[in-house]
């Protein structure tokens, strides 16, 4: 799932949804401090959580930062971040 930390882009409920079911509830003040949480959250992601976000939303692939420990394979590595390949989502 790519997701949009700061905009809404015109579907609020939905974006609200997606980044709960990504990163936990959105709890506490909002702005840079939420933005801080979530990116907080996005690097301490697991395989576990990965997987179950990809069957979820059908994903083969997925954006992480490139210090995340999933054992993934990484099919690109760029400096901050990378591409893994996931199961298939229908499994």
């Amino acid at each position: 799932m790519v997701d949009f930390k700061s905009w809404t882009f015109g579907n609020p409920a939905g974006w609200a949804r997606g980044l709960e079911t990504t990163y936990g509830p959105l709890e506490g003040p909002g702005g840079f401090p939420m933005m801080m949480r979530l990116d907080r959250s996005c690097r301490e992601i697991d395989a576990v959580k990965v997987t179950e976000i990809s069957r979820l939303y059908g994903s083969s692939h997925a954006v992480l930062y490139r210090a995340s420990e999933t054992g993934y394979p990484s099919v690109f590595e760029g400096q901050r971040y990378k591409t893994v390949a996931l199961p298939d989502a229908a499994q």
